[in-house]
């Protein structure tokens, strides 16, 4: 019997071991997945008690604006620009 070592022929047994090495980590991905899920409920929890606006900031601001003694310090905006632009650098 000639063995064959071209490996044309022997897809069968390798098929085989591929689908037993996905088993293997299906089974260890598994208890990472059921980590993942659980981390990624507690905080859709957590952002959901969050407000996602700050009311009386923007209260403030209105009052401001309306009265008129909204002030606008242009050092701490450039400074604030800066920033950001050094984070999208990086």
């Amino acid at each position: 019997m000639a063995n064959d070592i071209s490996g044309i022929n022997s897809s069968k047994p390798q098929q085989a071991n591929s689908q037993n090495e996905q088993a293997s980590n299906d089974a260890q991905a598994t208890p990472q997945r059921k980590e993942t899920a659980e981390t990624l409920n507690a905080l859709e929890k957590q952002l959901s008690q969050d407000p996602l606006v700050n009311e009386q900031k923007i209260a403030r601001v209105r009052a401001a604006l309306k009265s008129g003694n909204y002030q606008v310090d242009s050092e701490k905006i450039a400074q604030k620009m800066l920033d950001f632009e050094s984070h999208l650098d990086n």
